[in-house]
C-alpha cells in the first residue's frame, strides 16, 4: 500500500464519520471555551501575565476556527425528511459547537477588557509614582532654598552686630579702647533681639511669597514671651506690616491667661512651656483646642506656632520659662506635617535670642552681682 493510498483510505474514513468526529471536537471545543471563562473569570491573577503571550491567544483562535469547521460539518450533513431543525441529528452538535464558539468570543472579550483595565491600573500606579517622586523631588528642593533662606537671614543678625561693636570701637577714639559702657551698650541683646524677631518674620513671609507670589502683603506677628511673677508676659515683639515692636495687647488685657498656673484656659504659649512641645494651629477658625480671646482676633490671628524656649535667661543670670509666638493672617500657613522644619528655623532662632540674654550676665552689673551672691 502506498502513501498515496493510505491517505486516502484515512481521509474516507474521516468522511464517513465525520458526524461522529463533529460531535465530539464541537463538545470538546465547548468544555475548552468553559474553561476558558472559568480562568479569565475567576483565575484572572494567575492568567494575567501570560494572557497576552502567543499561546493562550493562540489557543482561543483554535477554538474558535474548530467550533466553526464542527458547525459546518455538521449543518453540511443530510438533513433527515419530516423533522424538525431541532430533531436532525446534527443540531447537537451544531448547538455544542455554537455555544463553544460563543464561550470562546466571551473569554476573549472579557480577557481584552481585564487586560486594558489591569493595564491602565498600571499606567495610573506608573504615574502617581512619578507624580510622588517629582513632589520628592520638590519637597527637597524646597527644603534646601528654605535652609538657604535660613542661614541668609541668621547671617544679617551676626553682620548687624558686628557693625555696632565696630561702631563703638570707632567712637572710643584715641583712647584706643571702648569704655564699659560703651562696651555695654554695643554687646546689650535688646537691639539684637530686635532684629532676630524681624528675621523670623521676614523668613516666613520668604516662605509665603515663594508659595504665592500674590501673598506679599501676608502679615506675620512674631512675640517673644517670658515669665514674670508667675506669668508669662512680652520682652519683645514684631509685626511685619506695622513695624511695630509692641503689636500684642492681650498678655496684658487677659493676664490670667497667661498664668502658668492657669489649667483651665491657658494661652497656646503657655500651653507650649507646660507641655514642653511645640504648638502649631493650621487654621484657628478650625482647631477644636484653640479659642480667640475676643472676635477682633478673627480678622487677623488665621493660623499661629507657639514655640518653647528653654533655659532662657533674661537678666542673663536665671533661667527662666519663655515662649515665641508666630501668628499670621492666611490660614494653612502653618502646618503640622511641616513641623520638624518648623522646629529646625525656630530652634536656630531661639538658640541665637538665648545667646544674647546670656552675654547680659556679663555686661550687668546687677546680673554680676547676682550671680557672685
Amino acid at each position: 500500500m502506498t502513501g498515496f493510498q493510505l491517505f486516502a483510505d484515512i481521509l474516507s474514513l474521516l468522511a464517513d464519520h465525520s458526524e461522529q468526529i463533529a460531535f465530539f471536537a464541537s463538545v470538546v471545543v465547548m468544555g475548552l471555551g468553559a474553561a476558558a471563562l472559568f480562568l479569565v473569570c475567576f483565575e484572572w491573577s494567575w492568567l494575567a501575565p501570560h494572557y497576552r503571550e502567543f499561546w493562550p491567544k493562540f489557543f482561543l483562535a483554535f477554538l474558535r476556527v474548530f467550533a466553526a469547521v464542527a458547525a459546518i460539518v455538521a449543518k453540511n450533513a443530510a438533513p433527515i425528511p419530516g423533522k424538525m431543525f431541532w430533531q436532525q441529528p446534527w443540531a447537537g452538535t451544531l448547538a455544542f459547537a455554537a455555544i463553544g464558539y460563543l464561550l470562546c468570543e466571551i473569554s476573549g472579550a472579557i480577557g481584552d477588557h481585564r487586560f486594558k483595565l489591569d493595564k491602565e491600573e498600571k499606567n495610573c500606579k506608573i504615574e502617581e509614582e512619578i507624580e510622588n517622586l517629582k513632589e520628592d523631588r520638590d519637597d527637597a528642593e524646597f527644603e534646601a532654598l528654605r535652609l538657604n533662606w535660613l542661614i541668609t537671614h541668621l547671617r544679617r543678625p551676626v553682620n548687624e552686630k558686628r557693625q555696632r561693636i565696630s561702631h563703638m570701637i570707632a567712637q572710643a577714639g584715641a583712647a584706643g579702647r571702648a569704655s564699659v559702657q560703651q562696651a555695654r551698650r554695643g554687646l546689650a541683646p535688646e537691639d539684637q533681639v530686635h532684629i532676630l524677631l524681624e528675621m523670623i518674620a521676614a523668613f516666613f513671609s520668604l516662605e509665603a511669597v515663594n508659595r504665592d507670589p500674590k501673598r506679599h502683603n501676608q502679615n506675620f506677628r512674631v512675640g517673644l514671651f517670658a515669665e514674670k511673677h508667675g506669668r508669662l508676659e512680652l520682652i519683645d515683639a514684631f509685626d511685619l506690616v506695622t513695624r511695630s515692636h509692641r503689636p500684642f495687647s492681650s498678655y496684658q488685657n487677659l493676664a490670667d491667661r497667661y498664668r502658668l498656673d492657669n489649667v483651665i484656659n491657658p494661652s497656646h504659649a503657655v500651653r507650649c512651656v507646660r507641655e514642653g512641645q511645640t504648638l502649631i494651629v493650621p487654621d484657628c477658625e478650625t482647631e477644636p483646642d484653640f479659642e480667640y480671646f475676643n472676635e477682633r482676633q478673627r480678622s487677623y490671628l488665621k493660623s499661629m506656632v507657639a514655640f518653647p524656649l528653654n533655659g532662657l535667661c533674661v537678666n542673663g543670670t536665671n533661667p527662666v520659662a519663655a515662649a515665641l509666638l508666630i501668628d499670621t493672617t492666611e490660614p494653612g500657613f502653618f502646618s503640622k506635617e511641616d513641623r520638624d522644619t518648623i522646629e529646625l528655623v525656630l530652634g536656630e532662632f531661639a538658640l541665637r535670642i538665648g545667646l544674647e540674654y546670656a552675654v547680659r550676665g556679663l555686661i550687668e552689673p546687677t546680673a554680676t552681682q547676682e550671680r557672685s551672691g
